[in-house]
């Protein structure tokens, strides 16, 4: 019998019930009193993880003091896993189809405006398990709101119009797996600290937090959401659709909804065309884009920004899923890797010997001219 079978066999949960010091237990498991303590406080905090439907992870031995070969374990939390349906998503949708009525919104005229502001918020990863994170970087609902209030204190310009970019992954992945595009689960085991139907609920409220706020300071918001991603997939895309339905019913005539299905779309503001792709759309492509183009990169890039009919002046490229920052210019455009609005998670963390922050790009578009700004968290 080992020194846990007995604790177990007799119902102890503590040494004091034992009656005896843990020099007495070691002893009569030919253990010293450092390891019979160490091994009980493993074994009653791999109970508790049980019994808080944790997940073993992962286990590797070591040496303990005294030469003893020691199990050491890692846990994840597993969230119920129940299969997506339609009536989940009509679900979330009524219930942020509300109207705006607890905040005044600032009267504002219909007129349209040259000056435009660009908030690009990618790799959200709403859901992400991050508990065992190598730097102590924590990611949850607490820390994401903290950093929307930061997304609306950066609002330069009232009058300008606002212009939300969510470049993709704001969902983490679908049955703790990576999601694989628009196709639904089938990457590598991922697992998340939400079920998928909480991921799609909380990504609404995140959204609408933002918007509520945008919506009472600012003229006219617009929102581009890439639903196209190797994270958020399947579950961005049902986000994508029930903000569609949301917007115009809670902020009637104030914020337009687009969604992107396509790898990469561009758009025309004023003398300004702008080309969005998270950078990964795993039905075509083997591997996401490089943080430095190819020269097979640019000249799609190029092929796709002549195809537009406007074709601006300044031609610049935003795109996610790099997990940092970059701002290049190339021949034909400007390209800018937009930093991940998330921390690392765990495997990240771990893998890379990531511990930066996360962050967000900003850009202001004048009639000519585009300025920058990086803000990190």
């Amino acid at each position: 019998m080992s020194i846990e079978e007995y604790f177990d066999a007799n119902g102890f949960r503590s040494k004091d019930e034992t009656g005896k010091s843990w020099t007495e237990l070691g002893e009569m498991f030919q253990l010293t009193d450092e390891a019979a303590r160490s091994r009980m406080r493993r074994h009653w905090a791999a109970k508790a993880a049980r019994q808080e439907h944790l997940v073993l992870r992962s286990e590797w031995q070591a040496q303990g003091k005294g030469g003893e070969v020691i199990i050491l374990r890692s846990y994840r939390n597993q969230p119920e896993l129940t299969q997506l349906t339609k009536e989940d998503i009509e679900e979330v949708t009524l219930k942020h189809m509300v109207l705006r009525d607890e905040v005044e919104l600032v009267p504002r005229d219909n007129a349209m405006v040259a000056e435009l502001e660009v908030h690009a918020i990618g790799d959200v990863h709403i859901g992400m398990c991050s508990e065992d994170n190598q730097f102590h970087l924590h990611w949850n609902l607490e820390e994401l709101y903290k950093r929307a209030d930061k997304v609306v204190d950066f609002i330069r310009d009232q009058d300008a119009v606002q212009c939300l970019v969510f470049g993709g992954d704001i969902c983490d992945g679908q049955h703790s797996r990576t999601t694989r595009g628009l196709k639904g689960s089938s990457g590598h085991q991922l697992p998340q600290s939400l079920g998928d139907k909480e991921q799609i609920d909380e990504s609404c409220r995140f959204i609408t937090y933002l918007l509520d706020k945008f919506s009472a300071r600012c003229r006219q918001v617009r929102c581009l959401f890439v639903c196209n991603s190797n994270h958020g997939g399947i579950l961005d895309y049902a986000v994508g659709r029930i903000m569609e339905a949301v917007c115009p019913h809670r902020y009637p005539g104030r914020v337009h909804w687009q969604n992107q299905l396509a790898f990469m779309e561009c758009r025309e503001f004023g003398n300004h065309l702008l080309a969005v792709t998270h950078g990964y759309d795993e039905q075509y492509l083997m591997r996401s884009w490089p943080r430095f183009l190819g020269k097979e990169h640019e000249r799609f890039v190029e092929k796709v920004m002549r195809m537009h009919p406007g074709n601006g002046k300044n031609r610049l490229l935003l795109r996610f899923d790099l997990h940092q920052y970059t701002d290049v210019r190339y021949d034909y455009f400007r390209d800018i890797v937009c930093p991940a609005f998330s921390n690392p998670s765990s495997w990240v963390s771990l893998n890379f010997g990531s511990d930066y922050k996360g962050g967000y790009v900003k850009l202001h578009l004048g009639e000519s001219n585009i300025t920058k700004e990086l803000i990190e968290f």
